[in-house]
């Protein structure tokens, strides 16, 4: 939760009413002047930046996506030039004082009309184009009401039906989840990349971590097998969260055929470049795991009616209902653990009492697939 009281100090400790606010006689000018491109890199963007370089939150990550989503938007709104704009003068976006729900349903049908974002993507660039209407609205008081879509982003119309569905994360079966690990277990490749695809795939449906989480997984560091509850403890880069995961036997065992040192998906992931899951190793990994599930796991990733598309998500949905379908609420635990932001459990390694002991339990009470268990 961020604090605003300390980030209106930050700012200058300003009154919290007043903070951001543009100053009342030069709001109806800039809502009708400003498209949301302009209105995000004055009003807004500043006032992010210096929150976050003085508080850590928003984290930049968070600033990265969000001017991300409204480059997405500006891109379009360039477009939408009417036909009846005046010739000598330039058009660079609808201002956002005329910007409404169904201009942002536009965007969304345009967006998914020319295939130029995945649903997941939509849906993520909307929620931060969101936040931003709720600033200008807010904290800056130059919009009046945010505006919102009727037809919601998550949700598209199959040729054919009448109702929509919901593009929400699948589960895989213990059934499926054998089958799967078979299939990676034929791939024609070098045996080492095949034996850390397998355990990338143990991994992520005993543990849940975000993709970017379990690429980067380390001996010693992140990955703890020597100690008396063999874990996994990490941070997520997302959250700033620390995670802390008993391992079931079978990812132990995995583990210990992969290595003892260094990064343990080497072959899956390019550690040492700038952005390691935008590398070529990583392209090359999840194009042999989606080849993988269309063809013998008899998943057709390229249909947009299923959500296998993002396997490494599925396989965090699919750690998550495994935990919690043995003890509900033990999935919140395993995913989103009650750590706090930069401060780091202490004896996370020995002491696992509480949740961490409940979490230990559980997760041993699971039923693996017998295909886990090869290495036994």
């Amino acid at each position: 939760m961020i604090d605003l009281a300390k980030i209106f100090s930050a700012v200058g400790g300003r009154d919290a009413r007043s903070a951001f606010a543009v100053p009342e006689s030069e709001r109806e000018h800039a809502r009708s002047s400003r498209t949301l491109a302009q209105a995000y890199r004055e009003f807004v963007e500043p006032h992010r930046r210096e929150a976050s370089a003085s508080l850590g939150l928003p984290r930049v990550s968070t600033l990265r996506k969000e001017s991300q989503a409204i480059r997405r938007w500006e891109r379009w709104d360039l477009e939408q030039r009417p036909s009846e704009w005046p010739v000598e003068f330039d058009w660079n976006g609808l201002p956002i004082g005329f910007v409404t729900g169904s201009y942002v349903e536009r965007w969304i049908t345009d967006t998914k009309a020319a295939d130029r974002l995945s649903r997941a993507s939509i849906t993520s660039t909307w929620s931060h184009l969101r936040t931003v209407f709720n600033w200008l609205r807010v904290r800056s008081k130059v919009l009046e009401e945010t505006p919102e879509p009727a037809v919601n982003p998550t949700l598209d119309r199959l040729e054919g039906d009448g109702e929509p569905i919901a593009l929400a994360p699948a589960t895989w079966s213990r059934a499926e989840l054998g089958s799967i690990y078979a299939a990676v277990g034929r791939i024609d490749a070098d045996p080492t990349f095949v034996l850390q695809l397998q355990t990338a795939f143990v991994v992520s449906t005993c543990c849940g971590p975000r993709t970017g989480d379990l690429f980067a997984l380390r001996f010693g560091s992140s990955v703890r097998l020597d100690d008396e509850v063999p874990h996994l403890v990490y941070m997520a880069a997302k959250t700033g969260k620390w995670h802390w995961c008993p391992l079931p036997s079978c990812a132990v065992d995995h583990l210990r055929r992969v290595g003892s040192d260094g990064p343990v998906f080497s072959r899956l992931t390019a550690p040492h470049h700038a952005v390691p899951e935008h590398s070529r190793e990583s392209r090359v990994r999840n194009a042999a795991f989606k080849s993988v599930l269309e063809t013998d796991g008899s998943f057709d990733v390229r249909n947009p009616r299923s959500s296998f598309w993002k396997p490494w998500q599925v396989g965090r949905a699919t750690a998550y209902t495994r935990v919690d379908d043995v003890s509900p609420g033990a999935g919140e635990l395993l995913c989103h653990p009650p750590h706090s932001p930069k401060r780091r459990q202490s004896n996370v390694r020995a002491n696992y009492l509480g949740w961490q002991r409940r979490l230990h339990d559980v997760v041993l009470k699971v039923e693996q697939p017998h295909e886990f268990n090869a290495f036994a």
